[in-house]
């Protein structure tokens, strides 16, 4: 498990360790807490650390090159293919629908209905920051012209 710990916080970088930052300087809120809501860097790098100890540990029989090269070439085809079809949710939705109804009993469309589009990989808005109208609203527009200047 440490080893899997230390993997995790090296792959994800500020990801996790910004959370144990801000509870020490006193300013957490659980609506920045990565580990309640992971991003897609962070879920691979737990891919990551746990496949990379079970092969240190010889509980997955596969020599580290190989492993390597299989992980590169995951990561590379997943963001390459996220990038070209705007693919707005996690490739691991699947598996934690499946996981999680099963494990915890709560249904895949109605978390799938309650978090709709509302993360954007290219920059561009979500479903959220849009008018009834389909424009963005002034507050996008003014992030927007702030980020081409």
């Amino acid at each position: 498990m440490v080893m899997i710990a230390v993997g995790w916080a090296r792959g994800a970088g500020s990801g996790l360790i910004s959370n144990f930052e801000q509870l020490v300087r006193g300013v957490w809120k659980p609506e920045t807490n990565e580990l309640l809501k992971m991003s897609y860097p962070v879920k691979v790098s737990l891919v990551g650390a746990v496949l990379f100890t079970m092969q240190a540990t010889h509980y997955l029989p596969v020599a580290i090159h190989d492993l390597m090269l299989f992980y590169t070439v995951f990561l590379v085809v997943v963001k390459v293919a996220m990038m070209l079809t705007e693919f707005r949710t996690s490739p691991f939705a699947v598996f934690e629908n499946a996981v999680g109804s099963f494990l915890f009993g709560f249904d895949p469309a109605s978390v799938k209905a309650k978090g709709k589009a509302k993360i954007s990989h290219n920059g561009g808005p979500s479903n959220s920051e849009c008018t009834s109208g389909g424009e963005m609203g002034d507050g996008v527009k003014k992030r927007h012209a702030k980020k081409t200047e």
